[in-house]
């Protein structure tokens, strides 16, 4: 058996492959739609919205993608550059200048 030729063979009968979001996409992403929801919105909704505004086709692996990783960063404490007491503490500084 020829593994070269029968592996150019499944390829060709495959197509070309889907592209894929590299790897660690979707956190940032993640963490908008956890702003989205916790300001009252739907997760689906927020997720189908953020696809939109991304530019990442809406497709059914891209929404449970993101999904899965909104789920993922949900209970996780808000990073410190994105967190409100950051962004409360930058503006009263910024105030007292």
């Amino acid at each position: 058996m020829d593994l070269n030729a029968t592996i150019k063979e499944l390829s060709a009968r495959l197509g070309p492959p889907k592209t894929r979001a590299a790897f660690g996409t979707w956190v940032p992403f993640s963490w908008v739609v956890r702003g989205l929801v916790e300001q009252g919105h739907g997760i689906s909704d927020a997720v189908n919205m953020v696809l939109e505004s991304s530019g990442f086709p809406k497709s059914k692996q891209n929404f449970g993608s993101l999904r899965a990783a909104f789920y993922k960063c949900r209970d996780l404490e808000w990073p410190a550059e994105l967190s409100n007491t950051a962004a409360q503490k930058a503006k009263d500084e910024t105030e007292f200048e």
